[in-house]
């Protein structure tokens, strides 16, 4: 299948998803090879446990976490969850 995603007025991509269930936009990064979320959302998406990470952000080091298998829906399309 395909899925044609209209460049935004400011000139980013955005969709709509979920990730384990809880509602969110998406800000697509084509080059990204990871789903990544806020703190305050992943509490809200009750997303705990993971491996532990430093991720290098264009504003410097950010820790986090990194969980598999997280149910995750964009647009028609979904993936993980076990």
């Amino acid at each position: 299948g395909e899925l044609v995603i209209p460049r935004d007025r400011d000139g980013h991509f955005r969709l709509s998803g979920t990730v384990n269930g809880q509602p969110v936009e998406f800000l697509v990064d084509t080059g990204a090879s990871l789903v990544t979320v806020s703190a305050r959302f992943a509490e809200q998406a009750e997303l705990v446990g993971g491996q532990s990470v430093t991720f290098n952000t264009a504003n410097g080091p950010m820790p986090g976490q990194v969980l598999r298998d997280i149910p995750v829906t964009a647009g028609p399309f979904a993936i993980g969850g076990t």
